[in-house]
């Protein structure tokens, strides 16, 4: 089961697909589905594995697709914060330069919404996370820190 789901995570349909779909995109007017679809698949996917990992190696076969749809959400999280950070960060703070998106063409989250937007769906992704983990309790507690962090770093 760990090896199917890494596989599929990996492949076309995951990581290897959503870097092509990013690579495809440059310098293309991209709607808000297709962004979201990409970024899901090249980051969403990877941590959406790391999660429903747990739940394979832990033998709980019933939060299986629940952990991965927390993981896929971490990592659409992850990725617009970092698309805010393109823009907004500091680059001595982050560790490599800044405004990098924009020249490249890539197509991100930011190119279609403005930061108030932006922001606002990483809130909304973050409600739903918890949301999805609510019924965990404390011992869900990491993974919503994760969240938090994630949107609230500054490299």
């Amino acid at each position: 089961n760990l090896i199917g789901a890494l596989s599929i995570c990996a492949g076309h349909k995951g990581i290897a697909g959503g870097q092509f779909l990013d690579l495809k995109f440059e310098k293309q007017k991209k709607n808000k589905k297709e962004i979201i679809d990409m970024q899901l698949k090249k980051t969403g996917e990877l941590m959406g594995f790391c999660c429903e990992s747990a739940a394979i190696v832990a033998g709980v076969e019933d939060d299986r697709e629940k952990l991965k749809e927390v993981g896929m959400n971490l990592g659409l999280l992850f990725q617009i914060s970092d698309d805010l950070l393109d823009i907004h960060g500091d680059s001595k703070i982050l560790g490599k330069p800044t405004q990098q998106d924009g020249k490249k063409g890539k197509a991100t989250i930011m190119t279609i919404k403005n930061e108030t937007q932006s922001n606002k769906m990483c809130n909304d992704i973050k409600t739903n996370i918890k949301e999805s983990l609510y019924s965990h309790g404390d011992s869900a507690h990491t993974l919503l820190d994760c969240a938090d962090y994630i949107f609230k770093r500054n490299y």
